[in-house]
């Protein structure tokens, strides 16, 4: 006969009764169904990362107060200096020189008022075209920018001096 290994809880919680006797009481669940769920959604988030990683465009997750959340590996190429943990805003950490105030042309602020896709072709000293698209969570939003060279070109590392 064999058996299925299965993955349980064990809650323990000790009672006194009133005449000193003393007794143990548990709980068990077996959890190995939510187990499974939890390797599963690892699985699938390594897949989804392994494909945005390795595409030819690059990716920021941007937040509704601008924030850059992460960066996928052709953006980190591209913008070496940022670090998305820090959370730095974007029109401030794409732009040479770093902008004060959101740029007029962002498809992210577009997407963020309106929540459609949007997209433009930057003034950033890399020109990339951005197309911005919008994400909600039961506990988050943001907003998801590819970012690509217009037409056929590949963009080089944006200049770390201004173009003026």
């Amino acid at each position: 006969m064999s058996e299925t290994a299965r993955t349980v809880r064990v809650d323990l919680l000790t009672r006194v009764e009133g005449n000193g006797g003393a007794f143990l009481q548990a709980t068990v669940r077996d959890i190995s169904a939510q187990k499974e769920g939890e390797r599963a959604l690892r699985e699938s988030e390594q897949k989804y990362r392994n494909v945005i990683d390795n595409i030819g465009v690059g990716v920021a997750v941007i937040s509704p107060r601008m924030e850059i959340l992460s960066l996928n590996r052709q953006m980190q190429a591209w913008f070496p200096n940022i670090d998305a943990s820090a959370r730095p805003v974007c029109y401030k950490a794409f732009n040479n020189p770093p902008r004060d105030e959101i740029c007029p042309y962002c498809p992210t602020a577009l997407t963020l008022r309106d929540g459609q896709r949007h997209e433009a072709i930057t003034s950033t000293p890399a020109a990339v075209q951005v197309r911005a698209m919008p994400w909600r969570t039961p506990a988050r939003q943001g907003i998801s920018s590819c970012f690509a060279p217009p037409g056929n070109q590949r963009v080089s590392r944006p200049s770390s001096r201004s173009s003026a």
